[in-house]
This record gives C-alpha cells, structure tokens and sequence, in this order.
C-alpha cells in the first residue's frame, strides 16, 4: 500500500499520542474526505492497530465506536520513522554539538597560546 500525504499525518498523529480513541480522530481529521475509510484501510493493513471495537468471526474490524483505541503497528512505525530524519536529535548532534565542539576547541587554544 502506497501512503499519502492525509495518511502520513494520521500516523504521525497517532505516533504522538501513542494511543488514540476514534472519538478524538475523527474530530482532529474531520475535514478529511472518506477519513473513516482511510483509518479502515491503515487498520487492514497493520500499519494502525485497532485495540477494542466489533470484529467479525475472521478478526476483521466491523465498525469503529467512539471508544475504538487505535495504535501504531510496525508497518505504521516504519513509515512515520522513514520520513523523520530531521527531528530536534538530529538538530543537536548534527549542527549545534559541532558548532559547540569548535566553539570550545577556540577558545582552549586562544587561551594556551595567550
């Protein structure tokens, strides 16, 4: 399944929170066109678990109630983290400790050869 860019901010919104009832969802993504159809797909295909809820006799998800909790299965983990490289730790370790290194390595060698 190839995910866009509506079902990317549905997994980093759930990758936030953690833990996530349909209740609050589908007041976040109301503007979303054919979001409950969408949150069903990412359910059907283990990218979203649903914790709770109906499910048939095959353990498929029937209907989402306003109590469903939804979390992020390992597909749905790989996608979020394949599209974060650059976060607040790659901020720090990347620019500002380098900076910072060199800032402090100047400074020592000002003052021992002073």
């Amino acid at each position: 399944m190839i995910i866009n860019k509506s079902e990317r901010k549905i997994l980093n919104y759930i990758y936030r929170k953690k833990s996530v009832s349909f209740k609050m969802l589908s007041h976040k993504f109301r503007k979303y066109k054919g979001f409950q159809d969408t949150l069903s797909l990412l359910v059907h295909h283990h990218f979203v678990l649903q914790i709770g809820g109906s499910q048939n006799e095959y353990g498929e998800p029937i209907l989402f109630t306003l109590g469903t909790q939804f979390q992020l299965d390992t597909l749905g983990y790989t996608e979020v983290e394949r599209h974060q490289w650059f976060n607040a730790q790659f901020v720090l370790l990347q620019i500002v400790l380098p900076i910072v290194i060199a800032i402090i390595t100047t400074l020592i060698t000002i003052f021992l050869s002073a």
